[in-house]
């Protein structure tokens, strides 16, 4: 008499949400539902949620972060490394390309990678540009560019951009049915 043992695979984790931190004076949140995250930001800076995605501009308008999530297998499966070099290899939006100018870690509660670079935009302008990879456990991986006007009339926006990208939260998209 044989018997065989069958194992099931392990059930995927859980996502929660996560509560945003405290918010500074005169900041507001933002939630994307439909892409299961969350954020504070500075008065006057407009998110236009796109589905899943947002796109969020500066009050001064010479900063721009764009979000969008990936809860794929493909993308929690990539080393967080890999998958930052691949984004920014693939960013669109510059005359001559992205000009990566090397990665290095960003500080988040999640793991985080930030590739630094920049280009010509299309329409002639200077960018600075980061991609920056958060990854919360095996639950999602979150795309963030940071785009910005390389004047130095952008440097607090930016500053005021990087601090806001530490505020992302996650939690359980919410499907709002077909567009």
């Amino acid at each position: 008499m044989s018997s065989s043992t069958t194992t099931r695979p392990a059930p995927a984790p859980r996502e929660t949400r996560e509560p945003l931190p405290e918010r500074p004076r005169e900041w507001g949140r933002f939630v994307n539902e439909r892409g299961g995250y969350g954020l504070l930001l500075p008065r006057g800076w407009k998110p236009k949620p796109d589905g899943p995605q947002t796109l969020i501009r500066s009050f001064d308008r010479l900063v721009a972060i764009s979000i969008a999530p990936d809860r794929s297998p493909e993308a929690l499966e990539t080393p967080i490394s890999d998958y930052a070099t691949n984004t920014a290899d693939g960013l669109r939006g510059f005359e001559d390309g992205f000009e990566g100018r090397g990665m290095r870690g960003f500080d988040h509660r999640y793991q985080a990678v930030e590739v630094l670079g920049g280009g010509r935009s299309r329409n002639g302008v200077e960018q600075d540009a980061s991609v920056i990879i958060l990854r919360r456990d095996e639950l999602v991986t979150l795309t963030v560019v940071l785009a910005a006007n390389a004047k130095p009339a952008a440097r607090e926006s930016v500053r005021l951009a990087r601090r806001a990208i530490r505020t992302i939260r996650t939690r359980a998209p919410r499907d709002s049915g077909p567009r």
